[in-house]
């Protein structure tokens, strides 16, 4: 698997200088900068990092409405029916919801980043 993982990386860098090399002179890019950070990569990675900060932002806002709920839901079964296994449950199933989508936000924003992200 590392192989791929190594195979991959070297593909993508290979295509990045490619695009680097072939975008427009007329930069506004100094020349001390790095290559990952000029011509079409540079663009693609703004974009794309203002995006994954967007779709994580979003999904942990998504998450922390549904966890919420939940736990007020789930308290006023509580407490209304006196069953608390109902309402446990449902926190419980919120509360896993609201874990899960915080951490597809983290990988997104980490990944959209071109950070590893497992």
């Amino acid at each position: 698997m590392t192989n791929l993982e190594k195979d991959a990386e070297d593909a993508r860098v290979k295509i990045n200088n490619f695009f680097d090399k072939n975008a427009t002179t007329g930069s506004s890019h100094s020349g001390n900068m790095s290559n990952n950070n000029q011509g079409v990569t540079g663009a693609v990675t703004t974009v794309t990092g203002t995006l994954g900060a967007v779709v994580g932002g979003v999904s942990r806002t998504v998450g922390g409405v549904v966890g919420a709920a939940g736990r007020g839901l789930g308290g006023t079964i509580n407490n209304a029916s006196g069953t608390r296994p109902v309402g446990d449950a449902l926190q419980s199933v919120t509360n896993s919801v609201e874990d899960a989508t915080t951490n597809v936000a983290h990988g997104v924003e980490q990944g959209s980043q071109g950070k590893k992200v497992w």
